[in-house]
């Protein structure tokens, strides 16, 4: 998943949606990583 900046991506995990899911998430052992990037020359 990408998004356009940090803004965006505060806007996603706060969405009470992902949050209802969390238990699952953690249930099942997932890990999430985040790398922050951004495109080159």
């Amino acid at each position: 998943m990408s998004f356009p900046g940090s803004e965006d991506l505060a806007a996603f995990r706060a969405d009470p949606r992902r949050a209802a899911a969390a238990p699952l998430l953690e249930s099942s052992g997932a890990a999430v990583d985040l790398l922050a990037v951004r495109d080159g020359p």
